[in-house]
């Protein structure tokens, strides 16, 4: 009983005084020590802590609760990690002997114990409920689970694209000269953009400021009436180019892989499958994947 008392002591001064703990964890250790080395001198047919008794008691009772938080809760919250159970065989063996008896491992939930120490410590638990209510399965997650596999699917095209028009170029050199002008075209543009905001602003800070107006569309605030139709021409055409990036990036993946396989079964003497006069139903199955990826878009857009 004395490791009881000892390890009660140092949970109520963990958090207050050096020396108070220092004591206390030496308290600790000391009985931990004796009482593992008792039962490692126990027989098999006494195996409890009682000398000369075969059958559990209410010390082994009282040992086998505070040890089954020992590990998991008193080393980390109270900081008696001077010992661990798992690595003392002793102590392992009276455990695992206790635990095993009939009826005790379903009084045993180490979750439960953790949540109590917590609030019994002050920290801030969630509950089972509050938890559940988390962690449900709702429309919103699925689509924003959804999106992110979109997002994630475009952007990879996205470098299919830009990986096609590499191959496309007509030289190294001409490849060279394209991202070149690109560059600096680019440059420009946002730089154009960057000082049209800054010429939005100091025409009227106070509406910027306010939020009135949108700093991203500060640009649109000086062109004016009319100017919005040719902007709005520009925004499709990019769109559009960007869709049309896209689609040829899924058909070229669809196509690639298709191609392997139809080597794959022709490799294998599968040619009935995958002959059909000149038909090429690799680009052709390529093909009816991006109609029926594009029939769903359009409805949603």
């Amino acid at each position: 009983m004395k490791f009881i008392v000892y390890t009660i002591r140092l949970i109520h001064v963990s958090w207050h005084e050096q020396s108070k703990y220092d004591a206390s964890i030496t308290n600790v250790s000391t009985v931990y020590d004796m009482i593992a080395s008792k039962l490692s001198s126990s027989s098999t047919a006494h195996p409890y802590l009682v000398e000369g008794c075969n059958t559990i008691t209410t010390a082994d009772i009282s040992l086998f609760t505070t040890l089954s938080r020992f590990d998991e809760i008193y080393r980390i919250h109270y900081k008696t990690n001077s010992r661990i159970v798992a690595r003392t065989p002793s102590l392992l063996r009276f455990m695992r002997r206790v635990f095993n008896i009939r009826g005790v491992s379903k009084t045993c939930n180490i979750n439960e114990m953790k949540v109590y120490v917590r609030k019994f410590s002050g920290e801030k638990v969630f509950s089972s409920k509050n938890y559940n209510a988390a962690s449900n399965w709702t429309i919103d997650g699925f689509q924003a689970l959804v999106t992110l596999f979109i997002a994630i699917a475009c952007a990879e095209m996205f470098n299919q694209g830009s990986w096609q028009r590499v191959w496309a170029a007509k030289s190294d050199t001409d490849m060279r000269k394209g991202f070149a002008l690109g560059s600096v075209v680019v440059f420009f543009l946002m730089f154009f953009f960057g000082l049209m905001g800054v010429l939005a602003y100091a025409k009227d800070p106070d509406s910027y400021d306010n939020f009135e107006k949108l700093a991203y569309l500060s640009f649109f605030d000086l062109l004016g009436r009319g100017w919005h139709v040719l902007v709005l021409i520009f925004v499709t055409a990019l769109a559009a180019s960007s869709i049309d990036t896209l689609q040829n990036a899924l058909r070229c993946v669809f196509s690639s892989r298709l191609i392997s396989l139809e080597s794959y079964l022709k490799k294998n003497g599968h040619n009935s499958w995958v002959n059909c006069g000149r038909c090429d139903y690799a680009r052709m199955l390529a093909k009816l994947f991006l109609v029926l990826v594009n029939i769903p878009a359009v409805i949603l857009a």
